[in-house]
């Protein structure tokens, strides 16, 4: 409800939660980054390769697909 106060034990963990959020999305920021530096990489031929009916967009049942070829 609206003006109350979090247990000071749930607040605690909900900033966790935060904080690890924001450092997953930072390694992943990092990584991407990383990753595209590489000579040998190219994004396109990637989605391409885990969009193989031309969708558009890449979703769960495409990564599962490509993952068991």
């Amino acid at each position: 409800m609206a003006g109350q106060k979090l247990q000071s034990n749930v607040e605690f963990e909900l900033s966790r939660l935060f904080e690890k959020e924001i450092h997953y999305h930072v390694k992943v920021e990092t990584e991407k980054q990383e990753l595209e530096a590489m000579l040998d990489f190219n994004s396109v031929a990637v989605f391409s390769v885990l969009d193989p009916h031309n969708k558009g967009f890449i979703d769960s049942e495409s990564v599962r697909i490509f993952c068991q070829k």
